[in-house]
Order: C-alpha cells, then structure tokens, then sequence
C-alpha cells in the first residue's frame, strides 16, 4: 500500500498508476469538472486539477486539530461533504471555503458517498451501509445483506462500489442487494472514486484523460475472488516513505516557541548589560 494513486479505465480493465505521484493520500474524490479532490496523510484537503498536476493544499486554519477530516465526497453543486476525525459530517461550499460541522443527529461513519438523487451514504464504524437522505436527516441503517466495506462510491448506473475488508472491489446493486465481486483485475485499494461522467461498468476500448475509477493505495499482489458474505475482518496498515506535510498548527506553535526562546535570550543578555560590575569597568 503505497498510498498512491491509479486508475481503471473500467472494472474490466488493469490497474494503471498515475504518471506522476506528489504526495500521499487516504482518501479520494471526484468533482464535476475533473477535478480529483484528496484527503492527506496530515488530514487535510488537497485537490489536483488532472493526474498529471501536483496536489494543491485547500485553504486551510491555523488550530491543529481543526479542519482535519478522513473522507470526502463532492456534491452536484461543487460542495464537499467529509467526515471528521470524529466520525461526523462536516461541509464546504467549495475549495475556498473552510469546513462546517453538519447538524449532528448521532451516529458515525468513517467514509461517506453520495446518490444520485442527493442521498448521503456512510459506511458505519461496523462497515456496514447507512443513509442519511440530508445533512438535517438522520442516520438510518442500510438493509444488511452480508458483507463488510471500508470506503464507496457511486458508479453511473446507480451502483455502489465498495473496497472490502480484503481491499478487493465489490458492487451492489441497490441498497436492497447484497455485494457482489467485482471482476478481480489484481490489485489492492483502499480508497475508492468513479468519474461522475464515466463508466465503471463496461470496458472501454481507450483510456480517458478523466478516468472512470479512482483508488488510493493500489498494489499487484494477486488474490483470488472473495465473496462479499466471507470478507476476511482485516486491515492493512499503510507505511508512509515519504513525512507527512507540517499540518498549519504546528508552524504556528513553533513559530511562538521561537518567539519565547528569543526573549528568554534578550532579557539575559539586557540583565547582564545592566549589572553593576559591568558598569563599573565602563567606568574604568
């Protein structure tokens, strides 16, 4: 798991990863204009204007622990909806805007996707499915039809695309359906996102410069198929090559300690121009 970025033109195609890589990221989406939106190791949110431009920090505040989610999702309107290191919703009207706690009307989730019809889905802190028709709404249980994911998408057709617990791909139909393997293209993910005008479901004889899926941390181990009602309960563990960015906070707070230092110093150094020995041998 690289935390890197790749893509499959369709579900029957191979894994191909992105021609350039800068930086890292655990989860991803996509806006209507292309534009590939992505959550940092460090928590915050980056966006990147095609595959082959660096990623680009949001705006962002200076208090460490704010501003930090672990999923995102982009609404029609050009929103984006994440969910906090406190498993709730938080919202921003757009890249330029800062981050809104959503009206918190209980549960938690730690990865959320959107409908077509504008309805919110959450996998729950048990991997299973949950709705929430708007953010004023509340959390309802998905029908459990077996399985367990850790992250979703939305594909064209209306589908559900998860990454299950064994970082295989699997879709299901409706929220009445159980998953389903998705065909097995060796490779690994763990984070998922399908090309609001794109196809995940039949090939495609070219690649497109906007691709139809999207996934964080893809590797070519080979696996056999797993089906969704057997998911092995798992996780891996990502191992990052590269540091993590200074999240703002922390340049504030280093900032003040380098304040402090330089007036403990001054103050010395005033107190010992000041004293009388010093005075005396001027006098001298």
């Amino acid at each position: 798991m690289d935390s890197k970025l790749w893509s499959r033109d369709s579900l029957y195609v191979s894994w191909v990863k992105s021609p350039e890589q800068w930086g890292q990221v655990i989860s991803i989406a996509i806006m209507k204009d292309d534009t590939i939106l992505g959550v940092g190791i460090d928590h915050k949110l980056y966006s990147r204007a095609h595959f082959d431009t660096p990623w680009v920090k949001a705006r962002d505040t200076c208090r460490p622990m704010a501003q930090m989610v672990k999923s995102i999702a982009a609404t029609e309107d050009g929103a984006v909806i994440g969910v906090g290191i406190d498993n709730k919703l938080y919202t921003r009207e757009n890249l330029d805007a800062l981050w809104v706690k959503a009206t918190d009307k209980g549960g938690e989730v730690k990865s959320v996707t959107i409908m077509k019809d504008g309805t919110i889905v959450g996998v729950g802190l048990d991997n299973k499915l949950c709705t929430r028709a708007t953010l004023d709404a509340p959390w309802v249980k998905a029908p459990d039809k077996g399985g367990q994911v850790t992250d979703v998408t939305i594909m064209k057709n209306g589908s559900i695309l998860g990454v299950g617990m064994d970082n295989k791909l699997y879709i299901r139909a409706t929220l009445d359906e159980g998953w389903k393997s998705a065909p097995d293209m060796h490779g690994q993910v763990k984070g998922i996102a399908c090309h609001p005008c794109g196809s995940c479901d039949v090939p495609k004889s070219k690649p497109t410069s906007a691709p139809a899926a999207v996934s964080v941390s893809a590797s070519s181990k080979e696996s056999k198929p797993t089906p969704a009602s057997a998911l092995p309960v798992a996780t891996t563990e990502t191992v990052s090559k590269e540091p993590a960015p200074i999240p703002d906070g922390d340049c504030c707070r280093f900032s003040f300690i380098v304040f402090i230092i330089f007036f403990f110093f001054l103050t010395c150094l005033l107190d010992l121009l000041s004293s009388p020995e010093i005075k005396d041998n001027s006098d001298l």
